[in-house]
């Protein structure tokens, strides 16, 4: 009777052991898994949209692409894709408004974006737009063909926004040059535009 009592206090105390010790493991592994950056260099796309209704920023799109802008001629125009998830309510808003009412004649139109491209020790690139609409929304199921249907894969269904803005004002984080000799290179960046991340995020 004693020998049992042992051994059911033993499994306890083991399995009490082990039950502290994968609790933790488990919550720090879903934490780690959450914050990859699956790009190169770990960039990291960051959006804010300025409406009218209040701001919304956004770090869930994988996709942004410039269509045109650098040159003077052109309107200033960028895509976003992202998948479908709830931290686009105000942008969703907006593409409702715009479709229904094209004119512009709500509080979503004629808002401004600054999309942030970011690595772990600062921002790399700002792109400023200003006074943009939403000329394009669909969307698609991304899939790997028998891969997908096998379940090897998962279908993915992305979200595309195509936005024309009449503004367009880059700016690049460029460090300060040093020559052989020591002296600085100074860069306009350097005179004029912030120095430091931090600054970018005011």
């Amino acid at each position: 009777m004693f020998n049992q009592y042992v051994w059911v206090s033993i499994v306890v105390v083991f399995f009490s052991f082990l039950l502290i010790y994968t609790l933790p493991t488990t919550t720090s592994f879903a934490e780690s898994s959450e914050s990859e950056i699956n790009s190169v260099n770990n960039i990291s796309l960051r959006v804010i949209f300025h409406f009218g209704a209040g701001d919304e920023e956004i770090t869930t799109f994988k996709v942004f692409n410039q269509l045109g802008g650098y040159d003077e001629r052109t309107s200033p125009k960028f895509e976003l894709h992202g998948i479908i998830d709830g931290s686009k309510q105000l942008l969703h808003e907006a593409t409702d408004a715009n479709y229904h009412d094209p004119s512009g004649g709500h509080q979503y139109s004629d808002f401004d974006v600054d999309i942030y491209l970011s690595d772990e020790a600062a921002t790399n690139i700002h792109f400023i737009y200003q006074s943009c609409d939403i000329k394009d929304y669909f969307m698609e199921t991304l899939y790997d063909k028998e891969e997908t249907y096998n379940g090897k894969t998962k279908f993915a269904h992305v979200e595309h926004f195509e936005i024309q803005c009449s503004g367009y004002h880059p700016l690049h984080l460029v460090e300060t040059q040093v020559t052989n000799d020591g002296s600085k290179i100074t860069s306009s960046m350097d005179e004029e535009e912030a120095e430091t991340w931090e600054d970018y995020f005011r």
